[in-house]
């Protein structure tokens, strides 16, 4: 977003309806500094001061972000380029590995306020111009988990640590299915793989899914998470690299008597038509639990309880 535009487009409109940066303070709660910082560009409105704004200068959310008036010959374009860069924002905090759950929070509801403006002035069609590509992949011979990280990067939230590099000529009665869908702030979908392996493979699959472990590294402070393991949440014993963070699951299902391994990668579960039911936990209505930041992954520590995240660096 153009601070500067936006910083001169506030006090054009205070000036036009001739009103002092006090004023205009008073009026939503704030000081006249913060105005002035506003307005000279060097910072925005808190979240919850946008709309109290908006409504005192007499223009909508999005022709704040926009930093001028909205008419129905440039609203498509307007609405396209806050998308864009609120979006950008999103990313250029992924491509730091950092996470702050109150920026996550204030671009989801700009992103949500501004769509639902666009929508009601251009349609429902007009959604469709920001979604992404949907990737559906059952052929074994194109599984690889190299393809996954580099189409999807950071929004898998994960490496697939848990998930074997490729499909290998030891590996029998192989199954694989994946849906990935691209969102507008992230990639939903799963990735399935399941693979028997003869009694010694068998073993040492085990134990390198089993010493599965991430060091994240925060200026010159280190910390290693290790694999979480798991007798009684699923149908097998399960060893765990993420379990609802960012609404994220990755885990492998060890069927030891069938010498099997089922590699798991879930995001955003539909428990009500999602295909492989059976691997999912045992309590289904824990997925309708709000699953955050806070829930554990192995990809991300908080150096400063909870306030900032820093993701392993792939």
């Amino acid at each position: 977003m153009n601070q500067d535009k936006i910083g001169k487009f506030i006090a054009k409109l205070r000036n036009e309806k001739r009103m002092t940066q006090q004023e205009l303070a008073n009026k939503i709660g704030v000081t006249d500094r913060a105005v002035s910082k506003w307005e000279n560009g060097r910072g925005m409105p808190d979240l919850s001061l946008i709309k109290p704004l908006c409504d005192e200068l007499g223009i909508t959310i999005n022709e704040l972000l926009s930093g001028e008036k909205v008419t129905k010959n440039n609203i498509e374009k307007i609405s396209n380029d806050n998308l864009e860069n609120i979006l950008n924002e999103y990313y250029k905090m992924k491509k730091h590995k950092k996470i702050l759950k109150t920026s996550i929070i204030i671009i989801s509801i700009s992103l949500i306020s501004l769509i639902i403006y666009t929508l009601s002035l251009l349609g429902i069609a007009s959604l469709f111009s920001f979604l992404g590509d949907k990737e559906v992949l059952t052929d074994i011979n194109k599984y690889n988990k190299a393809h996954y990280i580099e189409k999807y990067k950071g929004d898998l939230d994960s490496n697939l640590s848990i998930f074997p590099d490729k499909i290998t000529s030891n590996m029998n009665n192989v199954e694989f299915e994946s849906y990935m869908s691209v969102g507008l702030l992230d990639t939903d979908g799963y990735i399935y793989l399941k693979y028997s392996l003869e009694k010694d493979n068998f073993a040492k699959e085990i134990d390198r899914i089993k010493e599965i472990e991430i060091t994240i590294t925060n200026d010159n402070t280190k910390h290693t998470n290790r694999i979480l393991y798991d007798d009684k949440s699923y149908i097998y014993p399960a060893y765990i690299t993420i379990d609802g963070f960012g609404n994220v699951y990755e885990y492998a299902l060890i069927n030891e008597e069938a010498k099997e391994i089922i590699c798991m990668y879930v995001s955003y579960p539909n428990i009500k038509t999602f295909k492989y039911t059976k691997y999912l936990k045992n309590d289904l209505k824990s997925y309708l639990n709000s699953n955050t930041i806070d829930n554990f992954t192995i990809y991300n520590h908080s150096f400063d309880d909870g306030k900032t995240f820093i993701e392993f660096n792939d």
